[in-house]
């Protein structure tokens, strides 16, 4: 599967140039990811721009009034996506700073909103990298700080800690009610 970017105006702050570049390098081990520049101007132009280059592919508009998806369902999402035979290339459009048109929200298959704030298109584009790179780590099975691996072993200290806290909470717990305290 393709997945290409669309996005009206190139990005212009330092950090999210840096952080555009770090996920785009982290997603070449996954999926064929292309980020496409639109020159930036109002919302008919870049749509109508939008509605031709993505012509013929799978197209998700991204937009605040779209719905949000969690990590867990934009992996679902993929998933089916990736077994569908006629299902190709998918199309990411990041509208113009005044948002996308009508139009463009009728002719897309999904509107997702990454958020409900308006963002700045090189912030959107830097969050949806970001959420694609932990999709992708996801389905390949790598742990992260939020999901260790299914597979990954649970280290003995860890073990050992926690049957100490337990019995210390226990001991603690046993004396509180058998112990009466006085000033």
């Amino acid at each position: 599967m393709t997945w290409k970017i669309y996005a009206a105006g190139k990005p212009a702050l330092a950090y999210a140039k840096t952080g555009i570049a770090e996920y785009l390098k982290r997603l070449g081990r996954g999926p064929k990811v292309e980020v496409i520049y639109l020159k930036a101007s109002d919302s008919e132009t870049v749509s109508r721009d939008l509605l031709a280059r993505s012509a013929g592919t799978f197209r998700i508009a991204l937009d605040e009034r779209g719905t949000a998806w969690t990590t867990d369902q934009l992996v679902e999402k993929i998933n089916q996506w990736e077994m569908d035979p006629g299902l190709k290339t998918i199309s990411l459009l990041i509208g113009a700073s005044d948002g996308h048109t009508a139009a463009l929200r009728r002719e897309s298959d999904a509107i997702w909103a990454l958020s409900p704030l308006t963002l700045q298109h090189e912030l959107a584009l830097l969050v949806l990298l970001a959420q694609l790179y932990r999709t992708y780590t996801i389905k390949r099975g790598e742990p992260s700080h939020r999901r260790p691996s299914i597979d990954a072993p649970i280290p003995a200290i860890n073990a050992v800690r926690r049957s100490r806290i337990c019995a210390i909470v226990l001991m603690v717990a046993f004396l509180g009610s058998t112990v009466n305290f006085r000033p």
